[in-house]
């Protein structure tokens, strides 16, 4: 059986649906063309374009009414307004009211009609009743297990969808996909829509096991009725890919990102900004699973199509610029990367203004450079001025401004504020822990930065269950090869050397190393810390010969990095001072002390 076609929507209705939330948007589009095939089919009646029916209780409203240029030019060259439409539909009802009685199957089709056009404008409250009559009316006059007393249930569910009323819509979605079934067969293109309907809303409801098999499902149906390279499995894709994405599964998403990559190249062109879109998932995956040297490829080339597409001024490419700075701050070219977040914020500032959680975002990425570049005293009115953004817009309780105030009690403790630090960072947790519950990365970057701030301010007992709680919550999330989990090997391993667990804390450095060296390269200033932090530690257990080598390497990154960056290391007199002690430990003296560390100083031939 051929799949049925699905059609843009006329001009005046894309119009209306741009005013739109995406979620709305998506919920209409995720119903194939229900809402075309009303409109154009309206049309062609008042043309005299003849009905089809299905079924012996009257008309059906399908997605593929009329031909392609039939549709054309019903929603093309007698263009009306949505308004006009309206009209026309309101007069249509009661027409068919008054010629045909109330509750006649004729009248609940216009009613459906009506609504669809209503719902395209945002009036979702106005649809509903016309929804509910126009359902009532059909299961009366035509049985509860006719096939449009299932179209019926399914829109009038999505519309619940939109207006987040979720339970509610949840038993309609299951009755029109079991009619369905029941009338069309399990692997009916209709059927493939009604699945992807019930699966989107366990998803919005965190019931992920549940929703998984459903698009899996619905992806299987639509291989089968379009093939596996057409454009209609990109929908599919795209929901079975987030869903990868939420639960922490990067590797199986990727061959998917992949295949929409190779669709959208296909059917629209390399240029296309969707495929920029794409670009960015891909890069996004590549990043999660730790290839962050693949991931600058897919970055440059969606900004360069984002550009090409909509101009250098435009906060796509603001976007586009945030997110290719930040790869290259991970991979250790900071100062490739602070021109590129100064003009993705002036761009975002020029488009919405100061006072914009976009805005907010751009400061908070710069101000984390300029920490990481010793900036300390750029970086800070940066960070203040990110989380007034965000109280003032988003509210006090709102993720964002629990990443500004992580951001500036991290600055604070670097700036040795320690009582300064405490509240905020505990505030950050709280709100976290609050929106995402306990197990997740935002909420393992705060309970990073308070046991760090714990153990800097000698509450060793309290740091050491935060820290090996970030750990575990980053290894379940990220993989335990993860650079993230580094960070979180390398604080716990840094405390246990503190509370003299040397034995305990040396696999956790040496681990560390290893993860960082795979991930960010050999020369990355992450290395230097844990070589540095591995020195002292042999160090501290008089083993001055194995220090020696990470120690010298550690400064040789340090020095290398300020020359690739122009900047001063944050750590580097620490790094200075733990060198000259091993040094003149190892009986070297001064002045050959001196020589060794202006010898790694000099860049390599």
């Amino acid at each position: 059986m051929a799949p049925p076609k699905r059609r843009n929507l006329p001009a005046s209705i894309a119009a209306k649906m741009r005013g739109m939330n995406l979620q709305t948007v998506g919920l209409i589009a995720s119903l194939g063309v229900l809402a075309l095939g009303a409109l154009a089919y309206l049309t062609l009646l008042r043309k005299g374009a003849k009905r089809t029916d299905d079924g012996p209780n009257g008309a059906k409203l399908s997605p593929d009414i009329g031909s392609e240029s039939e549709i054309a030019g019903a929603g093309g060259a007698n263009e009306l307004s949505a308004e006009d439409q309206e009209g026309q539909m309101r007069r249509a009802l009661a027409e068919d009211e008054a010629r045909l009685g109330p509750n006649s199957p004729e009248v609940a089709n216009d009613l459906e009609n009506l609504a669809l056009l209503l719902r395209s404008m945002n009036r979702l409250a106005d649809a509903e009743p016309l929804l509910r009559r126009a359902l009532a009316i059909n299961e009366a006059s035509l049985g509860a297990e006719h096939p449009d007393v299932a179209r019926k249930l399914s829109i009038l569910a999505s519309l619940l969808q939109a207006t987040d009323r979720l339970a509610e819509a949840e038993p309609m979605m299951r009755r029109a996909l079991e009619l369905a079934e029941a009338s069309l067969g399990p692997t009916h293109p209709t059927v493939a829509i009604r699945l992807n309907n019930l699966a989107t809303m366990l998803r919005q409801r965190d019931r992920f096991a549940e929703a998984e098999p459903l698009f899996r499902r619905t992806l299987a149906i639509d291989e089968v009725s379009y093939g596996r390279d057409h454009a209609e499995l990109l929908p599919d894709l795209t929901n079975l890919t987030e869903l990868l994405q939420a639960t922490n599964r990067p590797a199986e998403a990727e061959p998917l990102i992949r295949r929409m990559l190779a669709i959208h190249e296909a059917s629209l062109g390399p240029d296309h900004p969707t495929v920029a879109g794409d670009l960015k998932k891909l890069a996004q995956i590549l990043e999660d699973t730790n290839r962050l040297a693949e991931a600058e490829a897919p970055l440059r080339r969606a900004l360069a199509i984002t550009e090409a597409d909509v101009g250098p001024d435009h906060p796509d490419v603001a976007n586009s610029l945030n997110g290719l700075a930040l790869l290259l701050q991970d991979t250790n070219r900071l100062a490739e990367a602070e021109p590129l977040l100064r003009r993705a914020l002036a761009i975002d500032e020029a488009n919405f203004g100061t006072e914009h959680p976009g805005v907010a975002r751009d400061l908070s990425d710069l101000a984390q450079l300029l920490e990481a570049m010793n900036r300390l005293a750029e970086a800070e009115p940066l960070m203040r001025r990110a989380l007034a953004v965000d109280e003032a817009i988003l509210g006090a309780e709102h993720p964002n401004v629990a990443r500004d105030l992580n951001n500036l009690a991290g600055l604070l403790q670097t700036t040795n504020r320690l009582a300064e630090a405490e509240p905020p960072i505990r505030r950050a947790l709280a709100i976290n822990e609050a929106k995402f519950g306990p197990v997740h990365r935002n909420v393992a970057s705060c309970l990073g930065t308070l046991a760090h701030l714990l153990q800097t301010t000698n509450r060793l007992a309290e740091a050491e269950p935060l820290m090996s709680r970030a750990l575990a919550i980053d290894e379940s999330i990220l993989g335990a090869d993860h650079f993230k989990v580094a960070i979180d090997l390398s604080n716990l391993a840094t405390l246990l050397l503190a509370t003299n667990r040397a034995k305990e804390a040396e696999p956790l450095m040496r681990r560390a190393i290893a993860i960082d060296e795979a991930s960010l390269g050999t020369g990355h200033p992450n290395v230097a810390l844990r070589l540095n932090n591995l020195a002292s530690l042999l160090l501290s257990t008089n083993r001055l010969v194995e220090a020696e080598p990470p120690m010298l390497r550690s400064l040789q990154i340090m020095f290398e990095f300020e020359r690739s960056n122009g900047c001063t290391y944050t750590g580097r007199e620490g790094f200075l001072a733990n060198t000259r002690g091993l040094l003149a430990a190892r009986g070297r003296s001064e002045s050959q002390i001196e020589e060794t560390i202006a010898a790694l100083g000099r860049p390599a031939n």
